[in-house]
């Protein structure tokens, strides 16, 4: 399903894109970093297929900054279920 997503989907960072390492500043390569492995609500997808993922109250707490969203390939990342997504409709106990 990778390449297929759109805003609302859920999904799960796989691991940081080869390019992030060239970027700077350094605050950008610790966000995706901190994406790894974690879930998130697809915010919107841009004309070339990257998704955009808002990282939360978590990473702005770790970053000291407010507003960390980035942009990500669709191969970076697999669709995942609701649970432990903020702000998601997924209840515990439910089906």
């Amino acid at each position: 399903m990778r390449g297929a997503f759109k805003a609302g989907d859920t999904v799960r960072v796989l691991r940081v894109p080869g390019d992030v390492s060239t970027l700077p500043p350094e605050e950008t390569k610790a966000a995706f970093r901190l994406a790894v492995g974690k879930t998130f609500e697809v915010e919107g997808v841009n004309d070339i297929g990257w998704l955009e993922i808002n990282l939360g109250v978590e990473a702005d707490r770790a970053l000291g900054t407010i507003g960390n969203t980035i942009w990500i390939e669709p191969d970076c990342v697999e669709l995942a279920d609701k649970q432990g997504v903020p702000g998601s409709d997924f209840v515990e106990g439910e089906d």
